[in-house]
């Protein structure tokens, strides 16, 4: 069979292809092994290659406000997967994960936009296999002149507190950081203009 184009023919015989090029110096043609074109995609299927970043597949579904997402993962020989659903508003959204480790993660992150625009309050709560759980609340509040955070720790009973101020060219920065009964804190102070 031959399937003729403009400057070469492909010509299958015995289920082999070959691509027949005229060439450049005279009217006679070169043949070329049709396997031969594709060498380079064919190495990268068939020969190992090193790549640094591990294997990803996600697929993403939604309905309404819900989101449901299923993530694998491969790096190093080791398979990572988890589940989550996701409910968001325009003030509130909450999301719970399952990995298949047997941990689990909740967040919930609630925005008052009514009665202080900027304030976002956040909890978290990490439920290990192992038994060690971790938790966190925490509220931010963020506008143009002023930068603040506040978080705390049920579990550890630590929290943290930072401040950021910014007037012209001036910052005024400061955190701290410590165990609820107050036994160990430190605060650090800074400027810049």
């Amino acid at each position: 069979r031959r399937v003729h184009g403009e400057m070469s023919s492909v010509v299958c015989e015995n289920g082999v292809c070959f691509i027949r090029r005229p060439s450049s110096s005279d009217s006679s043609c070169k043949m070329v092994l049709f396997k031969d074109l594709a060498k380079n995609t064919n190495d990268v299927l068939t020969k190992d290659f090193v790549h640094e970043k591990p294997w990803e597949f996600e697929v993403k579904s939604a309905s309404g406000s819900f989101t449901f997402t299923q993530l694998a993962a491969l790096s190093g020989g080791a398979l990572d997967a988890s589940s989550s659903i996701k409910h968001a508003n325009k003030d509130a959204a909450v999301e719970t994960k399952f990995f298949v480790n047997g941990n689990s993660s909740y967040d919930l992150k609630y925005t008052l936009p009514k009665y202080a625009k900027g304030l976002v309050l956040n909890a978290h709560f990490d439920h290990k296999k192992n038994g060690k759980h971790s938790a966190e609340i925490s509220g931010e509040y963020a506008a143009k002149t002023a930068h603040g955070k506040l978080l705390f720790n049920p579990l550890s009973k630590q929290f943290g507190a930072s401040a950021v101020v910014n007037y012209n060219f001036c910052k005024l920065g400061a955190e701290v950081t410590g165990a609820v009964d107050l036994s160990s804190v430190k605060a650090h102070v800074g400027g810049s203009y």
